[in-house]
Order: structure tokens, then C-alpha cells, then sequence
């Protein structure tokens, strides 16, 4: 079977090393031929692969051909990669996330032409991304859904919860199926005993929320260092990452972040060389960040995201050390303007989806956090984080870190991290994805139908879920 997988880039990141990890377990499966079309030059991916820039971001630097001109142009590096053919099934990543102006419309034609398609939903730009939204819904027509379904286009999301908002939205049990991440099986590397790092092996962008980050180096003291991996590739960040660089300096926090601009170590050198792993993101399309570090030996503490971890706690894995909320006390906030700018953001939000805020639930939001003793860290946004972490290190408020000190033993861990390769190993995952592409492979053509994707809007959109680092 030919298999084309098709993404915007190949960068480091979080869809990439899953495309990997495809490839990976399919190694032994030699009735299957993979090739890579991407918007951006692939490398430190063993697969044969076409370089289409029409794939890449849409952005005012880089237009993107219309989709006509795309949908030619792939069919054409497809034949080229499969000798001649087109593949038995083209798996896309992310087609609806809003990042390509042709994206939507490349799909419908590619579903209009019979061919069978996997639609990879790993993130949904009706999750607080109003950006993603406003450019896929201005460039789409209105009869190309960003969420078509047939017998031969059926969609994969890695949870439970936006598998259940597609099926409330319409579409069929048997067109989308939650398809979780795989975690390769890695060696148990020991901790160094005598190890003060904590390490956050992120790509830097708003909803990791570095800002909490900072304030965990502060709360540590001078008994750890806190390092991020990544930089960010998306450069309307990029400002934003520097300034968190020159907060970190002018403060003395034991920070160091993006040290992967600095040196070329293996994520298994980095994660070897840590005490644990760290997570502050308010957001999450799997939560592999929850899960990789157990199987290298490595516990994982920062803020928990029950929508997401909730599976993985009831599978057996012990995420004991994360936290709901990280309260900072309100002499180090200005309380009125943290809610005001919260209620600011949430309608400035729902308002770029072109929808009117639910008022009754945000007004009674508001209201809490007008009235509450301390504040969730969470919920300013980035500015006013900037400005609570000089309060906070000025006055020299005393803040403790949120979780122990003590660590789980050895003997913990690796139960843990059998746990994890048991319900998420690469056989299994290949085992499921096979059987996807034969049924879309083998399905007969037929009409292409839509689902109602207000109903997927607001799914998403809940007050409760919003956090300022969506929209500043």
C-alpha cells in the first residue's frame, strides 16, 4: 500500500515526531511505502519526500497558489514518489487548523477525485485560535467544509474529548476514530543522583506558557536550573521569547531558554542529564509531554490538563505531581485589572469566531476572580505575568514550588513506564493505523457529506477553558 503523508513542515515538533514514529513502526510492514510531501525542506526524516512550498504557512512573505494549482502539483510529486501512481491513501495532518489558504479546498478535491483520505487532527483552530479560524474561514468556499466525511475520507483526532465533538457535531461513530500517539519504546537511562535540572523539551509559543515557567525557577531558588528546548519557528513570537529571555537575566532566575539554538544534543542526552520533566502549557492537542518522559525514566510535574490527562491517569500512570492550579497571592496582582483583561480577552475572542460570548458564565467568571484571595497563574496573560514575576521578586514574596521534592523510586517509575509502552506502544498504534488505511483504502466512492461546524465551534468554545495566552 502507498502511503503520502502530507504536512506543512517537518520542523522539530510534536506532529513531526509522530510522523516518525509512524515510519518507525511500520518498518517491518514491507507491503507499505511511505513518501513525505511537505512546505518546507525535510531533513532527519529517513523517507522518501517532495519539497511543495504551496504546503508551507499562508502569510503575507509566502502566498500560497490556489487550490487547483496545489491539488496539480501534489498529484504530479506524488506520481513522481510512487513511480508513476498515486497513493492508495493520502494521510494529512491538520488540514483544518487554519495555517494554509488552500488547504480546505485542496481536500475537498482531492476527496472529489475518489481518493481515499485520512484527515489527522492533532489541533483545532476552533480551539481559541481565532487567527487560524479567520484565515481558513476567509479563504474557504462556503460549500468546502473544513470537515468532510465518506466512506473513503475519514478523520483521526488524538482524544477522546475532540473525538466526541466531532460525533456531536454529525459525523458517523465509524468515520472518526481517536487514534492516541505513539510512544516509541526508549531505554531506561538512570537519573544522575546529583541532578538540579528541570527540563521543558518544548517548541517556544504563547500556550506553553512560559511565564509559569519562570515562576517555578523562581519558587526553586537557587537549588535548580530550569532550561526549554526549542525556540519558537513561528516569528510573531519571536519578540515575545526574547523578552522572557531578558526577564529571566534581569531577575537572576536560574533560567536558561532554547538551548537548542546553542548546542545539537539528542533529546536523549537531554533528557538523561535531568531530574524531571517539566510542562506549564494551558493547552494540549495529546499531552505526549505527559506521557515520553516515564519511558526514559524521568517523572513529569508542572500543570495538569485533566481534559487531556484524565485517559492517562485512568490507564495506571501516576501524575501525582501535577497541579490543578498554580495561585499566586493577590499583593502581587492587581486583581481588578487581572479580571478585567480576562473578560477583555474572552469576548475579544469569541468576538474574532464572529459569535457572542456566553455573558452569564463569563460575568459570573469575572466575579471570582475579582473575589478570590489568590489567583490562578494561568489566567493572566502574558503581559500581566510579566509584570506579577518583577512584584513578586521585588517584594520578595515567598513562593513555594507546587510539588515535592521527592521523587518516585526506580522501581515506580519503570511501572510506570510499562504502563505506558503497554497502551501506547508503536505496534499498537501501526496495528490501528493499518487497519484505517485498509478501510478507506477499500471503501467504495460516495457522496461527501459535512458536518455542522458551528456545532465543532462550540464544542470548543468555553469560558472556562479560556486562558489570556490564546489571544495576546
Amino acid at each position: 500500500m502507498r502511503i503520502a503523508i502530507l504536512h506543512y513542515h517537518f520542523d522539530r515538533g510534536g506532529v513531526t515526531r509522530v510522523v516518525s514514529s509512524t515510519l518507525d513502526a511500520f518498518r517491518t510492514r514491507f507491503d507499505h511505502q511511505f513518501a513525505l510531501l511537505s512546505g518546507r525542506p525535510v531533513d532527519g526524516i529517513d523517507a522518501p519526500s517532495d519539497f511543495i512550498p504551496g504546503l508551507d504557512y499562508s502569510t503575507t512573505a509566502n502566498q500560497t497558489p490556489s487550490a487547483d494549482e496545489l491539488y496539480e502539483t501534489i498529484c504530479q510529486s506524488a506520481r513522481t514518489l510512487f513511480a508513476g501512481h498515486l497513493p492508495d491513501v493520502w494521510h494529512i495532518h491538520n488540514p483544518a487548523l487554519g495555517k494554509n489558504t488552500a488547504m480546505v479546498g485542496l481536500v475537498h478535491r482531492l476527496a472529489a477525485s475518489g481518493q481515499a483520505l485520512l484527515l489527522h487532527e492533532h489541533d483545532f483552530a476552533e480551539d481559541f485560535r481565532p487567527a487560524n479560524f479567520q484565515l481558513r474561514e476567509a479563504a474557504r468556499q462556503l460549500n468546502e467544509s473544513p470537515f468532510p466525511h465518506s466512506e473513503r475520507v475519514r478523520f483521526a483526532t488524538l482524544n477522546a474529548r475532540d473525538r466526541r465533538i466531532l460525533l456531536s457535531a454529525g459525523m458517523p461513530t465509524d468515520h472518526v476514530f481517536s487514534l492516541a500517539n505513539p510512544i516509541p519504546s526508549s531505554d531506561f537511562i538512570s537519573a544522575e543522583k546529583d541532578s538540579d535540572l528541570f527540563l521543558y523539551p518544548v517548541r517556544a509559543l504563547a500556550r506553553k506558557n512560559f511565564g509559569e515557567f519562570l515562576l517555578l525557577a523562581y519558587a526553586g531558588g537557587n537549588q535548580f536550573h530550569w532550561k526549554t528546548t526549542l525556540p519558537p519557528t513561528n516569528a510573531a513570537y519571536q519578540r515575545q521569547f526574547e523578552r522572557w529571555k531578558d526577564i529571566g537575566a534581569k531577575l537572576s532566575l536560574p533560567v536558561s531558554l532554547g538551548v537548542a539554538e546553542e548546542d545539537d544534543l539528542s533529546f536523549e542526552e537531554r533528557i538523561g542529564s535531568c531530574r524531571a520533566v517539566v510542562s506549564t502549557s494551558v493547552a494540549e492537542g495529546f499531552g505526549l509531554s505527559f506521557l515520553e518522559p516515564w519511558t526514559f525514566g524521568r517523572p513529569v510535574v508542572g500543570r495538569n490538563l485533566p481534559e487531556i490527562t484524565s485517559e492517562f491517569v485512568e490507564s495506571g500512570v501516576p501524575l501525582e505531581s501535577l497541579y490543578d492550579r498554580l495561585p499566586v497571592p493577590t499583593e502581587a496582582v492587581d486583581v481588578k485589572k487581572v479580571a478585567s483583561k480576562w473578560r477583555q480577552g474572552v469576548e475579544s475572542a469569541y468576538s474574532s469566531f464572529g459569535v457572542a460570548s456566553t455573558s452569564e458564565e463569563v460575568s459570573q467568571i469575572e466575579e471570582e476572580i475579582r473575589n478570590s484571595s489568590d489567583i490562578d497563574f494561568a489566567l493572566l496573560g502574558e503581559s500581566l505575568q510579566e509584570d506579577a514575576l518583577v512584584t513578586i521578586k521585588k517584594k520578595n514574596i515567598p513562593f513555594s514550588l507546587p510539588f515535592s521534592g521527592e521523587f518516585p523510586s526506580d522501581t515506580e517509575i519503570e511501572s510506570a513506564r510499562a504502563t505506558i509502552l503497554k497502551n501506547f506502544s508503536l505496534s499498537s498504534y501501526a496495528d490501528k493505523l493499518e487497519m484505517i488505511y485498509k478501510l478507506v483504502a477499500e471503501s467504495p466512492s460516495g457522496p461527501i457529506d459535512s458536518i455542522d461546524t458551528d456545532k465543532v465551534l462550540s464544542g470548543f468554545l468555553h469560558p472556562s477553558r479560556f486562558r489570556p495566552h490564546f489571544v495576546e
